[in-house]
């Protein structure tokens, strides 16, 4: 299992008894918002969620197991679960779920890389506790009012949680070893999500230190290749950075 994303225990206001029921299933939202950690600690609706991933990787724990988060409860929800249907408040009860921060616009930008590796890795860390739960889409349990998460299939967010299982013992998008001042050396891990997310972020792994060298893309553009484990992050001017896993890399015909 690889190491775990950044997780932040932040408490949600709002949730309700889960009447000794079990976790059933994984309900995937998204958040069609920026400012989602605070909408979801309090709003007037009382909607919260047991999982928070935001853009930069970090998982904000927000509901225990132990209670219900009020995440999937509308009156026009319907969970079918091995034949046994939950309607209604009870979907709530036998679930748990995350939300991807996204403005769910149906663009290549409404996820980042490594929130979704995180949520692959949530995926299965929930699965490890709770045993093999399905995983559904919100837009499944309530068709004529849902449509998050926009842009991504179970088939796609199954996709991750195996990338997410496949690298042993390390963080899957560590990156390697960077040499630091005076010879000193850098690992730079979990941070990589604040890499991605930063504008112009290479200087903080001490890029200017290494041996890498810009190189000019297939696009002609300027960049510079920072090397992972199982990625690639690439500096292209005037973007900043952008992520890729190896194989996607590849295909974009990044290396």
């Amino acid at each position: 299992m690889p190491l775990s994303p950044r997780i932040i225990e932040h408490p949600s206001k709002h949730w309700s008894d889960r009447a000794g029921l079990a976790i059933l299933a994984i309900v995937a939202h998204g958040t069609v918002g920026t400012d989602s950690l605070a909408y979801l600690t309090e709003n007037a609706r009382k909607v919260s969620i047991p999982y928070l991933v935001a853009r930069d990787g970090t998982i904000y724990h927000m509901v225990p197991d132990n209670l219900a988060a009020n995440h999937a409860g509308a009156p026009t929800s319907t969970l079918d679960v091995g034949g046994k249907v939950y309607k209604g408040g009870r979907v709530n009860q036998v679930t748990t779920g995350f939300e991807l921060e996204s403005l769910q616009e149906d663009k290549p930008t409404d996820y980042t890389d490594v929130q979704l590796l995180s949520m692959g890795w949530l995926i299965n860390d929930i699965r490890r506790r709770h045993g093999a739960l399905p995983l559904f889409r919100h837009a499944q349990l309530d068709p004529t009012r849902r449509s998050d998460p926009v842009g991504l299939t179970v088939a796609a967010m199954e996709g991750w949680a195996r990338n997410a299982a496949a690298s042993p013992s390390t963080d899957p998008l560590r990156v390697d070893l960077l040499p630091g001042p005076q010879g000193a050396r850098m690992h730079c891990s979990a941070a990589v999500g604040a890499f991605y997310a930063s504008k112009g972020g290479v200087g903080l792994f001490g890029l200017a230190l290494t041996d890498e060298a810009p190189a000019v893309g297939a696009d002609r553009r300027p960049c510079t290749f920072v090397s992972c484990e199982r990625a690639v992050i690439k500096t292209a001017a005037p973007e900043g950075p952008h992520l890729a896993l190896l194989d996607e890399a590849r295909k974009k015909g990044w290396i």
